[in-house]
């Protein structure tokens, strides 16, 4: 299995952060591709601390987080023809 990890911020009409998009694209051996999403909602005590993160520690922050809501089963279930597209909110 391939994994791309991704993240876009969003903010508020102020221009802060108010949470990350989180993004698992997945290709199996069968070269076929799903995408698992997150949403992690920045709270306000944490605000200054993603803000002050440089996209390299953004990025690795994503994986830790994906990589800790989506389980290998949890990939292989979203393969399955019948399954829903996987979401997380409020990912830890």
């Amino acid at each position: 299995m391939q994994k791309q990890y991704a993240y876009f911020k969003k903010t508020d009409d102020f221009g802060e952060l108010t949470q990350l998009n989180l993004k698992l694209t997945v290709t199996n051996d069968q070269s076929q591709t799903t995408v698992l999403k997150a949403v992690e909602v920045i709270p306000d005590t944490s605000r200054d601390d993603f803000e002050a993160m440089t996209d390299a520690q953004l990025q690795t922050h994503a994986q830790q987080v994906l990589d800790a809501n989506f389980s290998d089963a949890d990939i292989t279930q979203a393969f399955s023809p019948s399954a829903p597209d996987p979401e997380v909110v409020n990912a830890v």
